[in-house]
Parts: structure tokens; sequence; C-alpha cells
């Protein structure tokens, strides 16, 4: 059997769907799929990162994703109009530009995608795409070849005709559920996995390294500096945390387009000295600043059900997050973490001093953690279940 992956940002990010994609492939290729990927890569620079592994053709488009996220994020330089109402107009025509940007970047790589793959030889039974149902359906309806489209969130109900033209669609956390009640009941739902012998308690040497003493109680944040990671909110609670207890320390681990914005908003709280940002950190290296910390927080407006959280209670950390998206399907409040509501400050205050304090309730949930990982999330299992997918396809 042959598949084509189609990924469009995974040589230019690696976020929680970039890192799904890359081990189900992995597991497919050890159980005997030939693999493929197609990526797109900046019109004027180079491939970030490129595909290990797998035969890739690299597609160029214009990157404007991170223009069009820093633009829905907003500008801080308006924040000063004195006028209120202007103050308000301003920021959301800014985040309106960065919505069509968005949607501009979005069609032009589906089009230049499919311009590649209509003058290709078409050397494979099947097509594996993360989300684009138009350039999905576009593939079906013009090339005839079998698609599986999976979503990483919820796609939009305005692309129904397009989704249900696939061959099959995949999808877990909050997108299954919602996909499922008013797209098709036929997804099929399919979790990420961990690699629970890389993700697992070692020895740290991240403490030694960043200057962390023994008496710091160290808060770590793993992922995308993007808007939706509501990391302005994060950084200011634990500004607040700081003042009540000053062992604080915030780790921040990742990159993104507001990266240069949380940096400023750090300095202008005053805790410079309090926060560490250790920029991308390659995976097999992350087990290490997991268990560094003394707990995982994650603070997002919306996630769909994110691989950070199942990496940290692999490592034994105690989870807290926000009641939004599938988080809530990863953690169970006051069983396994804690959920608070999206931008409560006090609560989430309250909840990660209550954590850093007690060693014992840390423990406790940190051992339940990684029992509940090890017996529900695993690569191979879901690699199984897309060959079982492709395997009914081509059967009909």
């Amino acid at each position: 059997m042959r598949v084509l992956f189609i990924n469009r940002e995974i040589g230019i990010l690696r976020a929680g769907a970039e890192t799904y994609t890359l081990n189900i492939a992995r597991e497919l290729k050890s159980l005997g799929v030939e693999i493929k990927f197609v990526v797109s890569k900046p019109l004027l620079n180079n491939v970030r990162y490129p595909v290990e592994d797998f035969e890739a053709e690299y597609v160029s488009s214009p990157n404007l994703r991170n223009l069009a996220s820093r633009m829905l994020a907003g500008n801080s330089l308006l924040e000063k109009v004195p006028i209120a109402s202007v103050r308000c107009f301003s920021q959301k025509g800014y985040k309106f530009i960065g919505g069509r940007i968005y949607r501009l970047y979005d069609r032009i790589t589906q089009r230049d995608i499919f311009k590649y793959l209509k003058r290709r030889k078409r050397d494979y039974n099947i097509i594996q795409l993360l989300s684009c149902p138009i350039l999905g359906s576009r593939i079906v309806d013009e090339l005839r070849i079998p698609v599986v489209t999976r979503f990483p969130g919820p796609p939009s109900v305005k692309d129904k005709r397009e989704i249900l033209k696939c061959s099959a669609v995949v999808a877990n956390g909050d997108a299954f559920l919602r996909i499922r009640d008013t797209i098709t009941p036929d997804v099929i739902e399919i979790t990420p996995g961990i690699d629970s012998e890389k993700f697992k308690p070692v020895n740290s040497r991240i403490r030694e390294k960043h200057n962390i003493s023994s008496n710091d109680k160290v808060v770590l944040y793993v992922g995308r500096f993007d808007p939706v990671k509501n990391l302005s909110f994060l950084v200011t609670a634990v500004a607040e945390i700081i003042n009540c207890d000053g062992s604080i320390k915030l780790m921040m681990v990742g990159e993104g387009p507001l990266y240069g914005q949380v940096v400023r908003l750090v300095n202008k709280l005053g805790i410079k000295d309090r926060v560490i940002f250790t920029g991308r950190i390659p995976n097999a290296d992350l087990p290490q600043y997991y268990c560094a910390a003394n707990v995982f927080v994650i603070t997002s407006h919306y996630d769909n059900f994110p691989n950070t959280v199942l990496e940290a209670m692999a490592c034994e950390l105690p989870v807290i997050g926000t009641r939004v998206g599938g988080i809530p399907q990863q953690i169970k409040d006051g069983v396994n973490g804690f959920l608070i509501e999206n931008n409560n400050l006090g609560e989430f205050k309250d909840t990660v001093l209550k954590l850093v304090n007690n060693k014992s309730l840390c423990k406790e949930i940190g051992e339940r953690n990684r029992e509940v990982v090890k017996g529900k999330y695993n690569w191979p299992i879901s690699a199984r279940k897309f060959l079982e997918v492709y395997e009914q396809i081509l059967k009909r």
C-alpha cells in the first residue's frame, strides 16, 4: 500500500498536528506501508523543518500564516490610542485583516498543492490529508483518488459538502464531537498516542542548566507562542502568583509569532528574572524539561486535544488547564489535574499555589497521570486503526 501524506505546514512549524502526523506515518511505515509527503515551503526561504525518514516533495507558496497570526492577536501599539471607541474599532479592523490574510494563505496553498498533484504521476493508493476539505473534494472529483481527511480542530459547517466527499473523516477530541453532531455521524475517532518509553520520569539536568534552585517551584508551559494559547493571561497571572510566592518560576518552551510580544510583556511586568524562555526544544529533549517542573499549565482560549498535556502526564506532572475544547476529555477535575474557567485569574492563581505547595498531592496526581496515558494512548494502536480505514476504502 502506498499512502501520500499532505501536510502543508509540517516544513514551516512543528505543533501538535504535525507531531501527530509524523508519529502515525512512522508507525504505518513499520507496518509495511510506503509513505511519501507533500509539504508547503516558503516562496522565498528554505524549508525550516525538513521531513526526515520519508521521501518528501516541497511545493512553494507564500508563507502568510505568521503574519495572519500576529494580526489576529491585535496590535499592542493600538492599546495606546486614548479614545476607547477608536481603539476598539482599530483592533477589530486589524484582526479582520488578519483573518482575510489567513483565508488567502489557505486558498493559495491548497491551489498550489492541487496543481502539483495534477501534473505528477499518481503512484499512490490513498491520500492522507490534514484538514483542507476543499482540496480533498477536488482530489476526489478531478483526480479520482481516495482521500482520508483528519481534522486537528473543528472544521466549519460551511465546508460540509466538501467534507462529505472525502472517503473517510478522522478526528479526536472536541473536533470529533463537533463533526459527529453537525456534519457526519460516520466520523472515525482515532486518538493520538504517546511514547511512554521516551516521555517518562528522568533525572533532569535542566534546573542546573538554568540556575534553578531546589527551592524554586517551576510552572511549565510547552507549546506555540500563538494567539489561541492566551499567553498574555498566563504571564500576567504568574506575575500575580510571584507576588504571593517569590519562589515561583515560569519556564516557557517553544516559539511562534507572538514570542517577541510575550517577552516584552514579561519585561513590562518586571518579572524577567523569574521567567525562562528556552526557545524551541527538540522533541527528544522535552522529557528533561517536563521533569524539571512542578506543574504543567495550559491556559488556551481553545485547544482541541493538546499533545503537550499527554506528554506532561506521561512524565508524571500534574496539569492545570482551561475548561475549553477537548482539554476536559484529558483532565478530570480534581482527579488527574485541575480545570479552570478561561481567563479566571483568581482561580488559576489559587490552583497553582495549591499544587506547588503540596508535594504529596503532586506526586499522587502525577503517578495517576502516567497510568492513564499508558492505558489509553498508544501510537501503534492508532496507526493500525488508520490502516484498517485504508483497507476498507480500497476494498470498496
